[in-house]
């Protein structure tokens, strides 16, 4: 069987792995897992590319990219060259002179990384760290730019996170996403638990009622990763893996290419943009046939139609192919791809945080992403 593979529609471009945190959760390892870095040079020649490949959106990743010496030389070649840029940072490094100099070269937006109120956050993220991110939060949309905050969702501090929606939607924040914790890098080694589906789409309608009571006047998007589908409810052409039809890629810093984040500290990729043209690695059949024979392991050609779960979340965990387990934790509810995104005030879901944002009536539909 073949990958239908896609145009590429949006890029995460991993600019360094460096990092100023030492996050528990860290599915890059950044800080600890050394990556050579790409250079200038190679990043523009990078960014033409994509450019000829009709790519629009390119959100800048880490590590953390203000800890990269030459981010700024990056961040002006990618809006030079008319791309929507998002920028991902932990926000400890913002302050009123660096979010004007962001906006001055042109990037759209920036994301910043919040993940539980007060010591919630600071047990991943390091003693201290809450209240400069909420600084770097409140810096970044004094300043003008479109703000989302991003929080990761486990057991530990969920019970913390309608506290912080209300302080997000109080500091009048664009976005507020809530992504699924699942253990990759980093994670594998932390005693963070994963919350099982029907808890998690509880959490879901918690967050929809907290908003109606703080959030309507202010106009804060929630959105999270649906994560989970009661088993009746599943659906292949909705539900199941987007790799089969992939538009998504995340290019590293040291060149390799993979089409789903979950790969990114593995041995699997389809190849290096400092090797060969990123058309000619994405385009490849003979790249993609790593990828289908992890996924169909154990699994045959029904992989991608039966409600097996996500065969990558054991793949990006080194694992064995077989049904994902939150499967039997999650009592009458499928875990599904992480790519699909649900507005949480609406009920509705799609490919992208753009595209549920989009479904709100009276509003611009700001910053695309499927992350």
């Amino acid at each position: 069987m073949q990958f239908d593979v896609q145009p590429l529609v949006e890029v995460d471009l991993h600019v360094t792995n460096r990092c100023s945190l030492r996050c528990t959760h860290c599915c890059f390892e950044s800080g600890t897992l050394a990556m050579e870095e790409m250079t200038v040079a190679e990043m523009q020649k990078l960014l033409d590319e994509l450019s000829c490949l009709g790519i629009r959106e390119v959100h800048i990743t880490g590590g953390e990219p203000l800890v990269r010496n030459s981010i700024l030389a990056i961040l002006d070649s990618a809006t030079n060259r008319g791309f929507h840029v998002r920028l991902q940072t932990n926000g400890v490094h913002l302050n009123p002179k660096l979010v004007q100099t962001l906006k001055q070269s042109g990037v759209n937006s920036i994301m910043i990384s919040v993940d539980g109120y007060g010591v919630d956050h600071e047990t991943i993220r390091g003693v201290g760290t809450f209240r400069r991110t909420m600084d770097g939060v409140a810096c970044a949309k004094a300043g003008g730019l479109f703000v989302r905050v991003n929080s990761v969702v486990h057991r530990d501090n969920m019970a913390g996170m309608l506290r912080l929606l209300e302080e997000t939607c109080g500091m009048r924040v664009d976005v507020h996403s809530f992504f699924y914790y699942t253990p990759h890098g980093r994670g594998v080694h932390t005693t963070l638990k994963e919350v099982p589906g029907p808890i998690w789409l509880a959490f879901l309608e918690s967050l929809k009622h907290h908003w109606t009571k703080i959030g309507v006047p202010v106009g804060t998007q929630v959105v999270a990763e649906q994560a989970f589908v009661a088993q009746n409810a599943w659906n292949p052409m909705l539900h199941g893996c987007k790799i089969a039809s992939p538009d998504y890629a995340q290019i590293m810093c040291d060149g390799r290419v993979v089409p789903c984040t979950m790969f990114i500290v593995t041995p699997y990729s389809l190849g290096n943009v400092r090797q060969h043209s990123l058309e000619e690695v994405w385009s490849s059949q003979e790249h993609w046939k790593t990828f289908e024979s992890i996924r169909t392991a154990g699994h045959g050609d029904s992989a991608a139609f039966e409600p097996t779960g996500c065969w990558a979340y054991l793949a990006g965990q080194n694992r064995p192919a077989a049904r994902d387990p939150r499967w039997q934790i999650a009592q009458g509810t499928v875990p599904i791809c992480p790519i699909v995104k649900c507005n949480v005030i609406l009920g509705t879901t799609g490919p992208s945080t753009e595209d549920v944002i989009s479904r709100s009536a009276n509003r611009s539909e700001g910053p695309s992403g499927k992350s």
